[in-house]
């Protein structure tokens, strides 16, 4: 490689979300507060996403990631993506369906997230999501449908293991933070890590839910029983 050559190379690998070959890893101690205030510990954190903030990175190549609307209900009920990152919504379903979202990360500049009805089966629709920030989706047809797109800066993100044991790949050497976050989480835990070459820092977050209310507005801001027959059809 000849010196104009390497100069270049060398400058790309300094660049905000250039490749990067850190890792990190930990444990994530899941927890659950009751109606009563008392707190008990989960057998199982498989649900709980893991990801690190501090850099930007391209999305990975490769088709949309997808989430269906199947027998009523969202799946994945849990998906994280890269900002910039288009998602098909699928519905396998013989009727009609919605995706719509309150929250602020989901807004496109100029419009609400809404996708208007749309039946399946097989039946896709696809939004891309521009801004970083934990999305959350409902139907506007049936209450019970809810579910999270999870936007993210880059793509160094893992669902810890059942143990609460992850690891991310990925990571740039640096002052970074870890963030793990599940549905029904008030806020995500954080905790600050020092990213070196060579070396793999190892990690320990607690993360708390909180029963998820069991209902929400619709996308007019109105409750679900007040919309007129047929509807849904």
């Amino acid at each position: 490689m000849g010196r104009r050559a390497l100069r270049l190379a060398l400058t790309l690998a300094l660049l905000p979300g250039a490749a990067a070959g850190e890792a990190a890893s930990g444990r994530v101690a899941l927890f659950r507060k009751g109606g009563d205030g008392a707190r008990a510990p989960m057998a199982d954190a498989s649900g709980v996403l893991v990801y690190a903030t501090g850099f930007e990175a391209p999305a990975p190549g490769g088709p949309a990631p997808r989430m269906e609307q199947r027998d009523k209900a969202f799946l994945p009920p849990v998906l994280p993506v890269v900002k910039g990152q288009a998602v098909d919504f699928v519905n396998m379903d013989a009727l009609l369906h919605n995706v719509f979202s309150p929250s602020p990360a989901a807004a496109a500049p100029g419009r609400k997230m809404d996708l208007g009805k749309y039946k399946g089966p097989g039946r896709v629709v696809t939004y891309e999501f521009r801004r970083t920030g934990i999305v959350d989706l409902f139907c506007d047809i049936h209450e019970s449908m809810r579910a999270t797109v999870v936007v993210l800066p880059n793509p160094a993100f893992a669902f810890a293991r059942a143990d609460g044991a992850f690891r991310l790949e990925g990571l740039p050497p640096g002052r970074l933070k870890l963030f793990a976050w599940a549905k029904g989480a008030r806020a995500p835990a954080a905790v600050e890590v020092e990213v070196k070459p060579g070396a793999t820092p190892e990690v320990q977050l607690e993360l708390e839910l909180q029963p998820e209310p069991a209902t929400h507005a619709d996308k007019h801001g109105r409750p679900y029983d007040t919309h007129p027959p047929g509807y849904g059809e």
